[in-house]
């Protein structure tokens, strides 16, 4: 897969959001993704002014806690929806955006302003939701924006939304590009005519998923992975690519949603929370952690090598789990004690080892059972809030608002080290909402002085109306 040129569109979008005050610096045209990635990245305009709008972080960023609640109560986990956003600054700038709606009043909130970050996405204080690269999601019933948007899920070719009213909506990112099912309107094969043309998820039986508590936690951008949903009834239900771990439990590519199973004669039941990876799948039923699928690096925690097809909880568990994420090959819990605790693929686990291995599993290059992420020898990475994982490594905000990360294209020594700017920790910071490595992505935070960041070009936007 040949990567867009993503350093372009990440300056046409700064450029857009210049209004609201934030400062851009990318590095050297000429510096390597591998460069980008490792570079160090931080802090912005310590200035700005106001307090964060409780529903400003995606659920998946945010405190454990509190995703957890949006889960049980979907009411709760709709307070992130863009009319929960406070009145805008009195010095907020006019509206600048060539999609602006041409009847705005002056003195109105710019319309280009970022209310909520879901890693590529953000979505805009007039409630529109759109890509980095400018893009603006549609309804493609309507033709006018999808509004209204809960949380936001991204995969290699396609996207999907949970919407405030719990119907989810899926899009492709490209046309004619084959999406294994992922849009969930029944074609398993096929490819979109129209990118960014928002469609509603369709149930086999008829009538549309409309009943979505919460999507999957994390994503996976380089590669097609299922799309799924916790329901109403707390059952789990996923549609698209089965991958390399047969996720989707039946074989084959899913065009609608599938409700996944606990054993092959019961449902899963009682999910609160669910990862999902390109080889291995996590969720959170009845407080228990329990993973499925290839199992090529001790990815399910249960002490070999074996694939299981049906969630199978992991082996030594820690204590009251509050948030899973799964990665590629190594997979993550955030527990009661505020550490994160890792299984899997060593070189993405935190754990000390430096060297990434990624073709081998044996004692000394696999965690088969979860053990704790360190930031030294014998000293575990503590006092953790907020917990993201893709791809071949993962991030984690502590208490005094640093960011600390650890595995592949984080410039790891094989412990969990601080994100840094400037020779200084990146600090301030309230909650992550994306994480990717290898010259994809990067780091996306929000600030305590309303900033968000891209981590692989150094790219700061500023968070303005708060």
């Amino acid at each position: 897969m040949v990567a867009p040129d993503r350093r372009s569109l990440v300056l046409a979008i700064a450029a857009s959001l210049s209004a609201c005050g934030g400062g851009q610096s990318f590095p050297d045209a000429g510096a390597s993704d591998a460069a980008r990635v490792d570079a160090a990245v931080g802090a912005v305009d310590a200035s700005a002014d106001g307090a964060l709008a409780d529903g400003a972080l995606d659920a998946s960023a945010a405190d454990a806690s509190a995703a957890d609640a949006s889960v049980a109560d979907a009411s709760s986990a709709d307070a992130s929806a863009p009319d929960a956003m406070p009145d805008a600054a009195p010095d907020a700038m006019p509206d600048a955006h060539p999609d602006a709606h041409p009847d705005a009043a002056p003195d109105a909130m710019p319309t280009t302003c970022i209310a909520q970050i879901f890693g590529d996405y953000i979505v805009l204080t007039d409630g529109r939701l759109q890509h980095y690269g400018g893009q603006i999601v549609m309804n493609a019933a309507t033709a006018a924006p999808l509004d209204n948007i809960a949380e936001v899920v991204d995969q290699q070719w396609a996207s999907c939304a949970r919407r405030t009213d719990s119907s989810v909506w899926c899009w492709a990112k490209a046309a004619g590009v084959g999406l294994s099912g992922a849009l969930g309107n029944g074609d398993a094969a096929g490819s979109a005519t129209t990118a960014y043309a928002a469609t509603p998820v369709q149930l086999a039986g008829g009538g549309t998923l409309g009943d979505a508590l919460a999507l999957q936690r994390g994503g996976q951008g380089f590669y097609p992975v299922p799309m799924c949903a916790i329901r109403a009834d707390h059952t789990l239900w996923c549609w698209g690519a089965k991958t390399d771990g047969n996720l989707m439990q039946t074989g084959h590519d899913e065009g609608y949603p599938v409700q996944i199973k606990a054993t092959p004669s019961t449902a899963l039941t009682s999910v609160t929370q669910v990862s999902v990876a390109y080889r291995e799948a996590c969720v959170l039923a009845g407080g228990v952690v329990s993973c499925w699928g290839a199992n090529i690096r001790g990815g399910l925690a249960q002490g070999d090598t074996t694939a299981r097809l049906y969630p199978t909880p992991i082996l030594n568990p820690p204590a009251g789990v509050t948030a899973i994420a799964a990665g590629q090959d190594g997979n993550y819990a955030l527990a009661a004690d505020h550490r994160v605790y890792a299984w899997g693929a060593s070189g993405a686990l935190g754990e000390g080892t430096a060297t990434n291995q990624w073709t081998i599993c044996n004692a000394n290059y696999c965690q088969q059972t979860p053990t704790a992420v360190m930031t030294s020898a014998g000293v575990p990475l503590d006092d953790v809030s907020a917990l993201v994982s893709e791809y071949l490594a993962a991030c984690a905000v502590r208490g005094d608002g640093t960011v600390w990360c650890w595995g592949l294209g984080t410039g790891s020594n094989g412990y969990a080290q601080p994100l840094v700017f400037g020779g200084a920790p990146v600090a301030g910071v309230l909650g992550l909402a994306s994480f990717a490595t290898s010259g994809y992505d990067g780091t996306y935070y929000i600030k305590a002085n309303h900033h968000y960041l891209r981590g692989s070009y150094d790219a700061t936007v500023a968070v303005c109306g708060m």
